[in-house]
C-alpha cells in the first residue's frame, strides 16, 4: 500500500514540485517503508518549498523585505550539506579535533627547542589542553544525550505541531494571509522535526 502511495506522490511532485504538502507526505511514506535517505530528502525539499511559499505570499502582500528573508532561508537550506547522521554539535567535534592537532604539532617543539624559545609552544600547549579539558566533558554529555533520544519524541512533537496547525485554522481573528504565514512557520517546524525523526530512526536501525 505504501509503495503504491509513494508512486502516486512521486508523480504528483513531478507535476507540481513546489507542493510542500505532497513532499511532506512523500517523506512520511518513505519513512513508513524505512527508506531513510529518501525520506530525509523529501522532508528537506518540503522545508524549502514551505519557505518559498511563505516568501511568495509575503511578496504578493507587498512585504518585499520579509519575503527576501524567506527566499534566502530557502536558499540556505538548499545549500546546506546533506547529513543523514544524527544531529549534534559538529562544531564542537571539529574544535576538539583542531585543538588536539595543534597540541600534537606543538608538542615536539616544546621538547626540542631550548629554553626560553620554547615558552610560546608551552603556552599554546597548556592553552590547548585547557580547552580540551573544558570541551571534552561537554562533547561526551551531548553525545550521550543524543543517543538517548527516541523516534517517539519526534513523533510526539510532530503531533503537537499538527495540533497547533489545527488550532490556527479555527482562529476567526486571523485573516487568510495571516493564517497562511502562521501555518507556513509551523509546517517548516514540522518538516525540520521530521528530518530529526529520520536521523534518529536511522541511528536506531544501525544499533540493532
Amino acid at each position: 500500500m505504501d509503495s503504491r502511495r509513494i508512486e502516486e506522490l512521486k508523480s504528483w511532485v513531478q507535476m507540481d514540485p513546489g507542493d510542500s504538502g505532497a513532499w511532506y507526505e512523500l517523506g512520511m511514506a518513505h519513512y513508513a517503508e524505512m527508506e531513510w535517505l529518501e525520506a530525509h530528502k523529501c522532508f528537506k525539499t518540503a522545508e524549502i518549498a514551505i519557505l518559498n511559499e511563505v516568501g511568495e505570499k509575503l511578496k504578493n502582500m507587498g512585504n518585499m523585505e520579509s519575503s527576501q528573508i524567506y527566499f534566502q532561508r530557502a536558499q540556505n537550506v538548499e545549500n546546506k550539506p546533506f547529513k543523514l547522521a544524527p544531529g549534534g554539535s559538529s562544531w564542537l567535534r571539529n574544535l576538539l579535533i583542531v585543538t588536539g592537532a595543534i597540541a600534537l604539532v606543538c608538542l615536539p617543539f616544546v621538547f626540542t627547542i631550548p629554553f626560553p624559545w620554547n615558552i610560546f609552544g608551552v603556552v599554546v600547549l597548556l592553552f590547548d589542553l585547557l580547552v580540551i579539558l573544558i570541551l571534552l566533558p561537554i562533547a561526551i554529555v551531548k553525545s550521550t544525550s543524543s543517543r538517548k533520544r527516541e523516534p517517539t519524541q519526534f513523533s510526539n512533537k510532530i503531533k503537537y505541531i499538527e495540533d497547533q496547525m489545527e488550532a490556527i485554522q479555527q482562529v476567526p481573528q486571523l485573516d487568510d494571509d495571516q493564517k497562511f504565514i502562521q501555518l507556513g512557520k509551523l509546517k517548516r517546524n514540522r518538516a525540520r522535526t521530521a528530518q530529526e525523526l529520520v536521523r534518529c530512526a536511522y541511528t536506531r536501525s544501525l544499533e540493532r
